[in-house]
């Protein structure tokens, strides 16, 4: 476990009433001793909440700084002095980038302070059961378990409906699932229901999400850029921009002449200072994974490699990186290490629609490692998880036509396959058409692209 644990949720319990809840009326503790995203600990033996820390030098809490805590402090200003610069320059230069920002709106809040507290630590202070959804909803949501995430995270407002810390959260779930008109519904309630309480770092931050939603990805990084001017002031964490601009930049770098190598600057200093900033442990995790899937983006797999063993390593129940380390194995052809994570990342897994899509992944490897027979089992394991992404496997480029013939000693050809799972797959429809109609016509060649251009789910 890393040595700087979550300092927000310490400084809550601190005060937290010692009578709710207790270990005794947790609900689902026999399930999951411990949670497994960001390491609170649920102890039966114990009649009260507690969690495992080390408060560490945390720079944004402190009210005096010691020498050595103000160094680091300069550095990191200078950083991200340095990183907004670049960031400005970059991107001032390309096409459509005056026109987005023209639609900027500066915040009128006034910037709230609650006694050398960020929000969410006040929110935690006075409603020790709100602390316990969060809790919840972090180990759900690391494990994809989407459902239970979106009620947990709904109840979460419900008791206190005045916090953006919620709102923003529950539209993170729901950029995960592509839902941008929902995103832009809540964000509506989140500035209704927040007017009284909104700070200047969570207007910026709701508006760059807003931006995001609207596919408008040069003013969402501006937005977003806004928040490391206030970010001390209000007493709020680095986490949302530093991540939310790495987001936004690899949307920009997909459809410009930028490199992907822009987009990872937010999560390289995020990482850097992950001990003195205020970062849950989840938060780390995500910096690990987002960094790491960026550097495979790059082509650079053992620098990804390295970055995704560092994050599993203090985080080892993030679904997501073993899903990305995964990836990168697979293209460096170490097919049984990356089949390893796989199966790590689908036992770790809740959701059906992610599971089917890991198991395509499993059946390939076992294709390729001439496991015949099992992976034919988990492709059919697929189908009966979601008969729509379970098609995904047909989609692979290493699949013979003789593979159906090889595994079951049926005549069903792999032609015969993919036009039945034209009728039932939505997802990757036209994906099927495009091979039926390459395997028929025997242009083999235009089958290595297919993979390439597939939808990533998960």
């Amino acid at each position: 476990m890393e040595q700087n644990a979550c300092v927000r949720r310490k400084k809550a319990v601190d005060v937290a009433p010692k009578t709710f809840p207790t270990s005794s009326t947790l609900v689902g503790v026999h399930e999951y001793p411990h949670c497994k995203c960001c390491f609170l600990s649920f102890e039966n033996t114990k009649k009260e909440l507690e969690i495992k820390y080390n408060p560490g030098d945390n720079l944004i809490l402190q009210e005096h700084l010691s020498s050595s805590q103000l160094k680091i402090s300069k550095e990191i200003d200078k950083e991200i002095e340095d990183f907004s610069k670049e960031t400005n320059k970059l991107l001032s230069s390309q096409q459509g980038y005056e026109e987005e920002i023209k639609e900027f709106q500066p915040s009128n809040f006034k910037i709230q302070q609650c006694n050398n507290t960020n929000q969410i630590i006040n929110v935690f202070q006075n409603n020790p059961k709100y602390l316990y959804l969060i809790q919840q909803f972090d180990y759900a949501i690391g494990q994809r378990d989407d459902e239970n995430s979106l009620k947990i995270i709904r109840d979460a407002i419900q008791l206190v409906p005045s916090c953006c810390y919620t709102y923003f959260r529950l539209c993170v779930v729901l950029w995960s699932r592509r839902e941008n008109i929902k995103i832009l519904r809540v964000l509506t309630k989140a500035f209704f229901y927040c007017k009284d309480t909104m700070n200047e770092f969570y207007y910026y931050a709701l508006m760059g999400l807003k931006a995001y939603a609207y596919e408008k990805y040069f003013l969402s990084i501006h937005y977003f850029l806004q928040c490391f001017t206030c970010y001390k002031s209000c007493k709020e964490s680095l986490f949302i921009p530093l991540t939310w601009i790495g987001n936004a930049m690899i949307e920009i770098c997909s459809i410009t002449s930028i490199s992907f190598t822009e987009a990872k600057k937010g999560y390289e200093i995020g990482i850097k200072f992950s001990k003195e900033i205020l970062f849950f442990d989840q938060e780390k995790a995500i910096l690990y994974n987002n960094l790491g899937r960026t550097e495979s983006i790059c082509n650079n797999s053992e620098k990804a490699l390295e970055v995704l063993n560092l994050g599993i390593k203090s985080f080892p129940s993030y679904m997501l990186l073993y899903r990305n380390r995964g990836e990168v194995n697979a293209k460096l052809f170490k097919d049984v290490q990356a089949l390893q994570d796989y199966i790590t990342c689908l036992e770790l897994l809740k959701n059906i629609t992610y599971k089917a899509e890991i198991c395509c992944y499993i059946a390939e490897l076992y294709y390729l490692l001439e496991n015949w027979r099992k992976a034919r089992e988990v492709y059919e394991e697929a189908k009966l998880l979601d008969r729509d992404k379970s098609a995904l496997f047909l989609l692979f480029s290493s699949i013979r036509s003789d593979f159906f013939q090889n595994t079951n000693g049926s005549n069903k050809s792999l032609l015969a396959e993919l036009e039945e799972a034209v009728e039932h797959s939505d997802t990757y429809r036209s994906f099927l058409l495009m091979k039926l109609f390459v395997l028929k016509s025997h242009n083999y060649d235009n089958i290595l692209t297919l993979k390439q251009n597939l939808p990533r789910i998960c």
